[in-house]
């Protein structure tokens, strides 16, 4: 199931699947509360019958380098039930957004996580680390960093390049992923 622009109710509901379900985050709350606040744009879910087994995120975002305007899928949130775990439902929901965004033209995927335990599941995908630290606008306005960056070549492999290998400061605009 694709939902586009989420209305309060949806977003609520798979919010509390994700709580129900994702485990302990590594950050504090306040952080969580103060770096991750965008808006949905579209919600990914996978149901086995009428029950929820798995899901995504994902904030569509632009971000400019000079002259050079990438556009992006920042994908948060993804999430199995409890009881479904390491079943290959994840690695369907992300395999099917990629397609999904494959057909919308959107350039490339990124995504934070902790890349030692989770980093074989994206990679099965398409996804590579990053390889560099990329920045963020919190509610605040402060400048934030992150490490466990992954990207994806959706359908722009010169954007994915360039990614890649500039040496210029990634910043990904207000809120992480």
């Amino acid at each position: 199931k694709v939902i586009i622009n989420p209305n309060k109710k949806q977003i609520s509901d798979f919010e509390k699947f994700s709580n129900k379900n994702w485990g302990e985050h590594a950050q504090d709350e306040s952080d969580s509360i103060l770096d991750f606040f965008d808006l949905h744009r579209i919600v990914f879910e996978y149901y086995i019958k009428e029950t929820l087994v798995s899901g995504l995120v994902v904030f569509i975002k632009s971000i400019v380098f000079k002259s050079r305007i990438i556009t992006f899928a920042g994908i948060g949130g993804v999430v199995s039930h409890l009881n479904h775990r390491h079943k290959g439902y994840s690695t369907k929901v992300l395999k099917y957004m990629i397609k999904y965004l494959k057909k919308r033209k959107v350039g490339m995927a990124m995504l934070c996580t902790d890349i030692d335990r989770l980093g074989p599941l994206y990679t099965k995908v398409g996804f590579v680390p990053l390889n560099k630290n990329y920045f963020f606008e919190n509610k605040n306005g402060d400048l934030r960093s992150e490490t466990q960056g992954m990207v994806c070549n959706i359908c722009s492999s010169e954007d994915f390049g360039f990614l890649l290998k500039t040496k210029e400061k990634i910043i990904v605009g207000r809120s992480n992923f």
